[in-house]
């Protein structure tokens, strides 16, 4: 109504878009951790390689490992950023909040 989004709109906009963003970066998170880990300059020659590895012996499925538990930290902050960035657009504009 009125170009505004409801609260709950808001909430769930934000949680959906960071759940999204949690889930797609995974696997880029999930290579770079194995090449920081302990001991990775012997197994991984390189970014490709762990990739290879990693997928060649723990399944496509490996690259999403621990994507639930980002999911679920990421999704709540997400909400929170949005609904703060529209009610202080709302506040300046002098609408009202609610």
């Amino acid at each position: 109504e009125h170009g505004h989004a409801g609260i709950g709109s808001i909430i769930a906009a934000g949680g959906l878009a960071g759940m999204s963003a949690a889930w797609a970066c995974t696997p880029a998170d999930v290579i770079k951790t194995r090449l920081q880990a302990e001991g990775a300059r012997e197994r991984y020659s390189g970014m490709v390689d762990c990739f290879r590895k990693t997928t060649g012996q723990e399944g496509f499925g490996a690259l999403f490992k621990g994507s639930i538990p980002r999911m679920t930290v990421t999704a709540p902050l997400f909400s929170i950023a949005l609904l703060a960035f529209e009610l202080q657009k709302r506040y300046i504009k002098g609408e009202p909040l609610l």
